[in-house]
């Protein structure tokens, strides 16, 4: 329903941060709907989350660096 009410402009637009099953498959009509903002079930904030995303980011630069493999990449090959 969602997603036709997207395409038939009924909805101007949605966000979704969880979806089942999470992710959507790669052939789940998700991917290609317009106007649909899909988020990794990371909505939620918190001081200490976003603490942790600022260790990351400081660790992986220094991983980047020293030539060493990062942290948390994305998958392209898994769809997210």
């Amino acid at each position: 329903a969602l997603v036709e009410a997207l395409k038939n402009n009924q909805l101007a637009g949605a966000a979704l941060d969880v979806t089942e099953p999470e992710p959507p498959g790669p052939e789940s009509p998700l991917w290609d709907c317009p106007r649909l903002l899909l988020t990794p079930h990371t909505a939620g904030a918190s001081a200490r989350k976003e603490q942790r995303v600022v260790e990351i980011f400081h660790d992986n630069i220094i991983r980047y660096q020293n030539g060493e493999p990062l942290i948390n990449l994305v998958d392209k090959t898994r769809g997210f």
